[in-house]
């Protein structure tokens, strides 16, 4: 098993505080990674991490934990967010801005309820779609929205009458 964490909290300080599991070999490399500021949960006695990061996904959601192999920060922990910066990326890379948001819109609604290896796929398989539609049309074409006609409400002589000069 991976070291996981789950959302518990959100800290007084605003930081999210979160429960971790995993073998008893990871427990011990997580507990001496936290020296000083090691923090275990009273109702669980399971460790606690704690993390800025939010991840999509249910409340009750198990995340993976990596451990950092290099810089500053080299044996520490953090959350595999790269699912999440994979979906920004996506939306980043469309050049269309009502293209992208319609992208984004379609990425958060998977991301925040489905799990994330399905999300993905049909996020990329939506993604790729969407590319191939902007490619077929300009830019222009791919923005524009059906709109009603304004005449219709207009009675059949008004519509034969001559026009207002433009200003």
């Amino acid at each position: 098993m991976a070291l996981q964490a789950q959302f518990k909290t959100i800290t007084s300080g605003g930081s999210n505080a979160y429960l971790v599991r995993g073998t008893d070999a990871e427990i011990q490399d997580f507990c001496a990674s936290q020296g000083e500021y090691l923090r275990i949960d009273e109702e669980s006695g399971l460790p606690l991490f704690f993390s800025k990061t939010v991840l999509p996904g249910d409340i009750s959601d198990w995340h993976p934990l990596v451990k950092v192999q290099g810089g500053p920060r080299k044996g520490s922990y953090t959350l595999n967010s790269m699912a999440l910066r994979f979906r920004e990326a996506q939306v980043e890379s469309i050049r269309s801005g009502v293209l992208q948001d319609k992208v984004a819109t379609q990425i958060a609604q998977q991301g925040w309820s489905a799990r994330v290896a399905s999300s993905t796929a049909n996020a990329v398989a939506a993604l790729q779609a969407a590319i191939t539609v902007a490619d077929e049309t300009s830019e222009t074409e791919a923005q524009v929205e059906p709109v009603a006609d304004p005449t219709a409400d207009i009675t059949d002589a008004a519509k034969g009458a001559p026009k207002a000069p433009k200003p």
